[in-house]
């Protein structure tokens, strides 16, 4: 197609060009020719490239309108105050923020006084000399309506592709980034306030560019250092000669403003050794350049040769397959040093590409999650670079990397006419440049079947489909005609994958198919072995090998009975992830349903129910219909660490529940025997869960029915269940706590009057030892993108890809609606049972409690004590029952006394 469009799109050019010296035909004339430009580091500045100038005084501003989105440090800015003393700031930064020795940032007076983002290449008090200029520019693709419009678009054009190049070889998760925008400032032979400028050719001076480049979603800075002579002001102790000495240098980083985070650029940052900052680097053989990425937190790209620090990896997230190439960064890397990578506690090999990256392969894993990715570089056994990679469930991860169509007939049982299968072919198909990038290559595409042991699961090799292949994207074949290598593989073997690698090269990794049954390759040695009815035989084999495994049925969820109730129980159902009315309709397990839902959190022994809900919102039945509710032995996300059979993600729901499923039902001719070992919940003892709510300034309804207000400030305990009782026992032990922080809004733009409420900006819960789950309301000018922060044991996640959707953490499932698209809604759900629901509504957050009837009784804090009398409902922590009849009594006597010490608040 590439190929019959190139002609097409030349002619198009050839008429642009044409039009464009039509329209301007002097613009030849008019161009000025530069010369090559002979920066070091900096990218091409001055007026000869439509360079603005600041006024030159110190501690001057000029304030910018970009015109474009610039998205930093989670918020988001389209104006900015380029400040002649090294810095670049979001607000007007008061007058003495610079003067003051040291720079300490966050600044240390707020909030009596204003504290700005900012970004820092060198802040420090700044003079002018002869030569000193502070230049500025905007970067963009310019609407060319004169001829200078378009001269600047070329020269824009120049800088936008070469800071896109830098950044995408100095920071590998920015392999896809286009530089849109650019705002380009430069601080050309400045000198620091206090100088002798009586010295011999003038006093010391530095040059040093900030370049931030974005697409409007991400955000690169780079800091070129040109030259640095100098370090501080004499007000900072600088010698008046040569701005040496003194006791502190220029404060270098990135500050995220009202009082919240500073990222300093160690070790260079508030220390004299500033001064060499131009010798060093983050990108290998650049010395002098810097880049970050810092749309929503701060990453240093390139590399380090600091003894720890963060490890990167692109692609971040991979299959639980393994096999794929990886880059990694952090530690500069060398070639004569063994370089390492660490996956949870799998330890594989690296290449060395270059100072910045280095190259791994995934291993395969059995579980699913954020697992810890830490780097060893220098040939010790030292992992001091530390990191996170997810591992995604194969069936949730999209696009699969290797797509088998048609789907149906990979499905199918091979067990039709004859005539018509004998026609039928099956297609593997993938993107050759996933598989590597030289076009020469060749490739094997393999089968593989999946095993398990009582401790361990297995993927072994079957059978070899294609050898030295070319890459071309797609192979086809006829199983009913295709030779078959392996004889025994039916015995062992239920299902499996397709695996495709490049032949001989260990280093390009390898790529699976999702899942697949292996009735296509197997089916010739079923039909020996078994007969035509082989279906039922194997169908009938599961059934005598369930029956002695341990019941799961009697401590299961019970099933909603209509669709109604199965989406207002938010906390203990999700969508299922193969048949929602979400995007999820080919339901192939599940045909007729219109939606089905799943425990959100599987019992002690990792089994999960599934209730299915028909066109009119009914519970479907496997009695009334084949493909209605099961129970589910292996809950498709597992259970948490994922350490044996049935726990793991994804393959042991396909070896303990779909293949005995298509054994019996889809292929099987008597659906009975799964009937009966996986009997659909009649719904006759489903209870909805008791709820409580806490929203606005705040309301608080408990759950037992009582309204009242309480305008706390702090940290408060929501709700408390700690079972200690001698006279009441639980069927499971645990004890949960969900705390939240009330604070007071800030003035309304409206007017001067300070807010007498408080509203509820964070919530944080744990119960046992699970991990700990904080969600935070993000200031105003932060939710362009997310209107929460979600923070697992101190570290934020995100759920903006599907395969992010559903996060299964010890004792607790975080999940994001499928709809939900600006991350404004999370639930929370523990393997109690409990669970809340938190929505963003203008910074204000609404808490929605749900507990199951197990809870009963055993309520303390804010939300009430649940037993059925609105009169009982304030109670201290201690357990003693105070009766305010007004709100300032239930201040003082009652909601005081959940406020929580800075020794047990839970909040990072």
């Amino acid at each position: 197609m590439m190929g019959r469009d190139l002609p097409t799109k030349l002619l198009r050019l050839a008429i642009f060009l044409i039009a464009i010296i039509a329209i301007f035909p002097t613009v030849k004339s008019q161009v000025t020719v530069l010369p090559p430009w002979e920066g070091r580091v900096a990218y091409e500045y001055g007026p000869d490239y439509g360079d603005k100038v600041t006024e030159g005084l110190s501690g001057m501003s000029t304030t910018v309108d970009l015109k474009f989105e610039m998205p930093f440090f989670g918020s988001r800015y389209n104006y900015t105050f380029v400040m002649n003393d090294g810095y670049m700031a979001f607000g007007k930064p008061p007058t003495q923020m610079v003067r003051k020795t040291p720079i300490i940032l966050p600044w240390e007076l707020y909030p009596e006084e204003v504290d700005p983002a900012l970004i820092a290449p060198f802040m420090s008090e700044v003079d002018f000399y002869t030569d000193s200029r502070v230049y500025y520019r905007t970067a963009k693709d310019r609407v060319v309506n004169t001829p200078e419009d378009a001269e600047l678009n070329v020269k824009d054009k120049i800088v936008l592709d070469r800071i896109t190049a830098d950044v995408r070889e100095g920071v590998i998760t920015a392999s896809k980034f286009i530089a849109r925008y650019a705002f380009v400032t430069t601080w050309h032979q400045v000198t620091f306030k206090g100088s002798n400028t009586q010295n011999i050719g003038g006093p010391p001076r530095n040059t040093f560019q900030l370049a931030c480049a974005t697409d409007e979603v991400l955000t690169f800075c780079i800091f070129n250092y040109e030259k640095i002579v100098w370090v501080a002001s004499t007000n900072s102790g600088g010698h008046p000669d040569n701005g040496l000495g003194g006791d502190w240098g220029a404060a270098v980083g990135f500050n995220a403003g009202n009082g919240s985070d500073w990222w300093p650029l160690n070790p260079f940052s508030g220390n004299t050794g500033v001064e060499r900052i131009d010798e060093f680097t983050s990108v290998g053989d650049t010395p002098g350049r810097w880049i970050f990425r810092v749309d929503e937190v701060i990453e240093r790209g390139g590399c380090t040769n600091e003894t720890k620090g963060v490890a990167l990896s692109y692609p971040n997230v991979g299959t639980m397959f393994g096999g794929e190439q990886l880059n990694i960064s952090g530690p500069c890397f060398s070639d004569d040093r063994p370089i390492k990578a660490r996956f949870d506690t799998k330890v594989v090999d690296c290449k060395y590409v270059n100072a910045t990256r280095a190259r791994c392969i995934l291993p395969m894993f059995y579980k699913s999650g954020f697992i810890p990715m830490d780097i060893s570089h220098d040939g010790t056994s030292q992992y001091n670079f530390k990191g996170w990679f997810f591992l995604a469930e194969p069936t949730r991860f999209e696009p699969a990397r290797i797509q088998l169509l048609p789907r149906v007939s990979w499905l199918d049982s091979w067990q039709g006419d004859p005539n018509i299968l004998e026609q039928t072919e099956l297609e593997v198909k993938w993107d050759p440049f996933n598989i590597t990038y030289f076009y020469d290559a060749k490739i094997q595409i393999g089968v593989w079947g999946y095993r398990e042991t009582t401790t361990q699961g297995l993927w072994e090799f079957v059978d070899m489909l294609a050898q030295s292949r070319s890459n071309d994207g797609l192979y086809k074949f006829k199983p009913y005609s295709m030779v078959r290598n392996n004889d025994w593989a039916w015995e062992r073997y239920d299902f499996g994958a397709i695996r495709i690698n490049v032949t001989n090269d260990e280093w390009e990794g390898h790529y699976w198919s999702p899942p697949v049954p292996l009735a296509w390759y197997h089916q010739p040695f079923y039909e020996r072995a078994h007969g035509a009815n082989w279906s039922d035989t194997l169908c009938q084999e599961w059934h005598d090998i369930d029956r002695g495994m341990t019941p799961i049925l009697n401590s299961l969820n019970y099933c909603p009975c209509n669709l109604v109730q199965a989406e207002n129980d938010k906390i203990r159902w999700v969508p299922d992830d193969g048949c929602n009315k979400y995007g999820k309709m080919d339901c192939e397990l599940n045909t007729d349903a219109s939606h089905c839902v799943k425990q959100s959190y599987p019992n002690i022994f990792g089994a999960s129910q599934q209730c299915c809900y028909d066109i009119r919102g009914q519970l479907m039945h496997v009695f009334d219909w084949k493909f209605g509710s099961t129970p589910m032995r292996s809950h498709p996300w597992g259970l948490y660490p994922f350490d044996i059979p049935p726990r793991f993600p994804d393959w042991c729901n396909y070896q303990y529940d779909i293949m005995p499923h298509m054994f019996c039902c889809k292929w099987g001719k008597y659906c009975d025997p799964y009937y009966w070992r996986r009997p659909s919940d009649d719904c006759q003892t489903y209870t909805p869960p008791k709820s409580a709510i806490a929203f606005g300034d705040p309301h608080f309804l408990t759950f037992d029915g009582r309204e009242y207000n309480f305008n706390g400030k702090g940290e408060y305990t929501l709700f408390n269940s700690e079972h200690h009782h001698s006279d009441k026992n639980l069927a499971f032990p645990h004890k949960l706590i969900v705390q939240a922080r009330f604070e007071q809004p800030g003035n309304s733009s409206y007017t001067l009057l300070e807010a007498n409420g408080t509203l509820i900006t964070a919530v944080v819960a744990r119960e046992n030892t699970s991990a700990i789950v904080e969600i935070q309301s993000r200031p105003l000018h932060a939710r362009w993108r997310y209107k929460l922060s979600v923070l697992v044991n101190g570290r934020k996640v995100f759920f903006d890809r599907p395969y992010f959707k559903a996060q299964v953490y010890e004792g607790v499932t975080v999940f994001n609606p499928y709809m939900d698209l600006d991350q404004s809604e999370i639930m929370v759900q523990f393997a109690s049972g409990g669970g809340f629901q938190v929505r963003e509504n203008h910074g204000s957050l609404t808490v929605t409690m749900f507990l199951p009837l197990e809870y009963k009784y055993y309520t303390r804090g804010l939300l009430g004590t649940w037993d059925d009398n609105a009169n009982n409902e304030f109670r201290t922590e201690q357990g003693t029952l105070v009766t305010p009849s007004t709100d300032r009594e239930i201040f003082f006597d009652f909601g005081e006394t959940c406020k929580q010490k800075c020794s047990t608040a839970k909040f990072t």
